[in-house]
């Protein structure tokens, strides 16, 4: 990533000192992470000392720390080069506290002001709903006075109608917790807590049925194809929970139609579709040039940006999963011990399979915004281990397995808000803490 033209070594040298990555000069780009690699293109904006900044989802791929410095530090630029922001974002608490100028798009203009002005304009209520005014309470929006250098703050809205969930310090006197954060970091980080949940839920009785089963890989398999869905639901322009479960519900069908086939062997069928789908994905991906696109969400998860109608689809969704395995428990508990058995019996032990494969690919598209795709066979598979040594029935394993993931995704996420960790990864690893722990107390139990 170059610059047009020659530019002093010493102007470079300072607009990255600005931004706080001086000492990453000599560094390529694809080692930096999300919040260095943002602050580098600031930096790269900076050097031109322009008059007006034109910043696009700023904080993409940053954890919600590096988010509130990220802002702060955009609040400093403007303040001290005197220089106009226009800010493009989704994130509406962020867009009505920190500026002075709102437009308001849905793919036209459907309102403009300041923004008590748009809160209080009917085509924004209808947008993002009556309670949206709201996001203005907790707020104390100051005018400011910088000549030209007026912030102005663009709510893109794409037919969801919400907003991505993240709430940021902007330098402006907002109402603080007692941990020092902003006020409303209570609210996305209670959607959070609650995604978790839900997912960890439903995922937990699912992954007993792969530990019994034996089908880590096969879950693994599921994963890693929901990112040919996601870039088929962006060529398609189709909604993306939807074209990831459709994708992994093929994934499904195809390695049951190709398993019967004795001439290629299970574990490599698996191999072949688990990573073939994957680098599939990543290379339409890279064909969708007019597409940006979070890898790193996608692949680890975004809890933090879940918003009500993301919980609305995780909780009916789960809902549903759980309904449909409570009708198949039955057959699909006697087809894990013995297939044979259970056909003798006239359960149909094949189509509780299938069923059991479409709701692994519905939890697997509502858990992918949760822990990734990357990460997903984690969240199935660890917390049915743990339960597993502390039950003595399949129903029991089952409950102290939803228990256990929620406990997990608590534990994660309240870790990752201490450590400024990914929250993804950091509920992973509070689930093996967890594993760990449990070996340790099985260990030291009576006999």
């Amino acid at each position: 990533m170059t610059l047009t033209g020659a530019h002093d070594p010493r102007a470079v040298r300072e607009a990255l000192e600005e931004v706080g990555v001086a000492q990453l000069a000599g560094e390529s780009l694809h080692t930096l992470s999300g919040g260095e690699f943002q602050r580098a293109l600031i930096a790269r904006a900076l050097v031109r000392r322009p008059d007006l900044l034109v910043l696009d989802e700023p904080v993409q791929g940053v954890d919600f720390a590096g988010e509130i410095a990220l802002y702060e530090l955009i609040r400093r630029l403007r303040d001290r080069l005197n220089c106009g922001v226009l800010l493009v974002s989704h994130d509406l608490h962020l867009v009505m506290a920190a500026t002075d100028t709102v437009v308001c798009l849905d793919g036209q203009v459907c309102c403009t002001g300041t923004p008590r002005a748009v809160a209080e304009s009917p085509a924004y209520r209808e947008l993002f709903g009556p309670r949206a005014a709201g996001a203005l309470a907790v707020y104390a929006h100051h005018d400011h006075d910088h000549g030209e250098g007026h912030d102005h703050g663009e709510g893109h809205d794409h037919g969801e109608g919400h907003d991505d969930g993240h709430d940021h310090d902007d330098g402006h006197d907002i109402d603080r917790d007692r941990d020092g954060g902003p006020a409303m970091l209570d609210d996305f980080f209670l959607r959070a807590l609650l995604a978790g949940a839900g997912v960890a839920l439903v995922a937990g009785p699912l992954g007993c049925f792969i530990v019994w089963r034996r089908m880590a890989y096969f879950g693994d398999t599921m994963a890693h194809s929901a990112l040919l869905g996601i870039a088929l639901a962006a060529l398609l322009e189709v909604n993306l929970t939807l074209g990831v479960f459709l994708v992994a519900a093929a994934v499904a069908l195809a390695l049951l139609l190709l398993s019967r086939n004795r001439a290629v062997p299970t574990d490599a069928l698996l191999g072949l579709l688990s990573h073939s789908t994957l680098a599939l994905g990543l290379v339409l991906i890279a064909f969708l040039t007019w597409l940006r696109v979070d890898l790193t969400g996608f692949l680890f998860g975004d809890i933090l940006a879940v918003s009500r109608f993301d919980l609305a689809v995780i909780y009916g969704g789960g809902l549903l999963v759980l309904a449909l395995l409570a009708l198949i428990w039955r057959p699909l508990l006697a087809g894990t011990v013995s297939p044979e058995l259970a056909a003798a019996e006239g359960l149909r032990p094949e189509r509780a399979r299938l069923v059991f494969m479409l709701l692994m690919a519905a939890v697997i598209a509502s858990a992918m915004k949760v822990v990734g795709i990357l990460l997903i066979t984690a969240l199935l598979i660890i917390p049915a281990a743990t339960a597993r040594r502390f039950v003595a029935t399949p129903e029991a394993m089952a409950l102290g397995a939803g228990l256990t993931g929620m406990l997990a995704a608590g534990l994660g996420l309240f870790g990752s808000r201490s450590f400024d960790t990914p929250s993804g990864p950091s509920i992973v690893v509070a689930a093996l803490a967890l594993f760990l722990a449990s070996l340790v107390l099985g260990a030291l139990r009576p006999k």
